[in-house]
């Protein structure tokens, strides 16, 4: 998933956050079966991490995508609530 705000002035207020969090709850764990989500934002895009953690995910690791020119991300993880 990608969040995109279309004006900057929009960011910094917890739109991301809010919008990764009710698409988590709405879709990803709308199937049962589902017991976690992970994501893997930019490690450099601090604004997206930050946006995942208020959203409930936490920081697992790094890793290399070389599909993305090797960039450096950082895996994100959220388990469903019991």
């Amino acid at each position: 998933m990608d969040v995109f705000l279309a004006e900057e002035e929009q960011t910094g207020r917890g739109l991301g956050s809010r919008v990764i969090a009710e698409f988590v709850r709405d879709v990803v764990f709308a199937t049962p079966a589902t017991t976690a989500c992970v994501a893997g934002p930019e490690a450099d895009n601090r604004a997206s991490i930050r946006a995942f953690e208020k959203a409930g995910f936490t920081a697992m690791r790094g890793f290399r995508e070389p599909q993305d020119e090797n960039r450096l991300h950082v895996l994100m993880r959220l388990d469903r609530a019991s």
